[in-house]
């Protein structure tokens, strides 16, 4: 038996606190141990053979530390300088199940000043209208905004969509004198950045 920790698989590791039979087939399926232990529902730990009360509490504790480490590591994150710092903010919405569309307002120093979620589904100009991203970038006096979405299926490739969606959302704010200095796709422990690829023209 290994005594330290860091000599362990993510199988072995995981298998601390599930079947190891179970423990295999989750990062099989979730292709970390992070996936692993971040979309297994409790009612899908509860449905484990030999998986009682005080192991679900257990795992749900490190769910929960991972989670407010998430946090805690974005909050760090006040002034905005690459488009690395802005997926490390954003580093939460790396596992979400389906498309969520943020935006971070920013003051002229680019300090973030408050974010806001937009819209929760698959992005389109119907969901994601410049009236929806610049109101509240207005009410909070905002210099300049970022845009920051996630594709789950791990590929941040931008789509003909998000193009499309970019130029309206860039073109509106260069009329109200907001700027959009970047759109940000995340996908699985990487992204993509409009500003990066040349893709900012709102023409």
């Amino acid at each position: 038996m290994k005594s330290n920790p860091q000599d362990l698989s993510d199988v072995e590791l995981l298998s601390n606190f599930i079947p190891g039979v179970t423990a295999n087939q989750l990062i099989a399926e979730y292709q970390s141990l992070y996936g692993a232990f971040m979309n297994t529902s409790p009612i899908d730990l509860s449905m484990v053979k030999g998986y009682g009360k005080s192991k679900l509490y257990k795992i749900n504790c490190i769910k929960e530390i991972l989670c407010r480490i998430q946090k805690q590591k974005s909050e760090l994150i006040i002034q905005i300088k690459t488009p690395h710092d802005v997926a490390e903010y954003a580093c939460d919405m790396e596992d979400l199940q389906q498309e969520e569309f943020r935006i971070l307002m920013l003051n002229i120093k680019n300090k973030i000043i408050a974010k806001k979620t937009i819209s929760k589904g698959t992005i389109n100009a119907s969901l994601v209208s410049p009236r929806e991203v610049f109101s509240p970038a207005i009410k909070m006096m905002a210099g300049n905004i970022i845009l920051v979405h996630n594709h789950p299926s791990g590929d941040p490739t931008p789509s003909k969509e998000d193009i499309e969606v970019t130029k309206a959302i860039t073109k509106a704010g260069d009329i109200i004198n907001i700027n959009v200095i970047d759109h940000i796709i995340i996908g699985k422990s990487t992204y993509c950045s409009f500003k990066e690829q040349g893709l900012l023209e709102s023409e």
